[in-house]
């Protein structure tokens, strides 16, 4: 299962999820206001968003599982694993820390502060903030995903993950620093697999990592299957 990050649907991981092995059967997490849910109110609380997925899971047919969050994606997956530890067999985090990042810290923000907080994130495609109606849009996206975010942090506080845990990030990444990712060993019971990739916070947009990814996170499937 793949989350994406604030302000984005599933569909912006396709570059990445088109690299995963053929045999792992991919589903998506649309959050409200995007893609296929646009119309929708994009807030939501943590409690309907994660019962929301766990009930959709629950019609699955059970197999092994990998949630890979990216960013904000990273917050929700834990929580997801944190309520319901059959939900998944491993956990890929993507630029995201235990607790949440400092941008999600406040409840409130001004256009100003989520303009820069995209242009230091980068990834937005050019002139698409040109447009007012999309920049309005995008930005109330932002408004509640962050908030969502910081509800999120408090929520996983000091939660342990039971899984096999792999943790990537963007050696440049202006929004998680990468050397701030290690704190993850302290919640990982089941052990920790790290990787520093060439890039910013969207490092995992660009071609040349795609394969490394795709890579953990079939491995991280792998490490969670017991060996008879």
């Amino acid at each position: 299962m793949v989350i994406p990050h604030s302000g984005g649907g599933p569909n912006a991981l396709l570059p990445l999820v088109g690299r995963l092995p053929d045999s792992l059967e991919v589903v998506g997490v649309t959050l409200p206001g995007r893609e296929r849910r646009f119309a929708e109110d994009p807030e939501i609380s943590p409690n309907d968003l994660v019962e929301g997925i766990l009930a959709e899971l629950s019609g699955l047919a059970p197999m092994p599982t990998v949630l890979f969050g990216h960013s904000l994606g990273g917050s929700i997956a834990l929580a997801l694993t944190l309520a319901d530890p059959t939900v998944c067999s491993a956990l890929v985090i993507s630029a995201q820390l235990p607790d949440g990042s400092q941008i999600e810290r406040p409840e409130e923000w001004d256009d100003s502060v989520l303009l820069a907080v995209v242009e230091r994130g980068g990834g937005t495609p050019p002139g698409l903030l040109d447009d007012p109606a999309w920049r309005e849009h995008m930005l109330r996206l932002l408004r509640a995903d962050l908030t969502l975010g910081g509800r999120l942090a408090r929520r996983n506080a000091q939660g342990r993950v039971a899984h096999p845990l792999t943790v990537i990030g963007g050696e440049q990444d202006l929004l998680v620093p990468a050397e701030k990712l290690n704190a993850w060993a302290d919640r990982a019971d089941a052990g920790l697999s790290s990787y520093i990739l060439p890039g910013g916070h969207f490092y995992l947009m660009d071609e040349a990592n795609c394969d490394i990814i795709a890579a953990a996170v079939a491995a991280s499937l792998e490490r969670s299957v017991p060996t008879t």
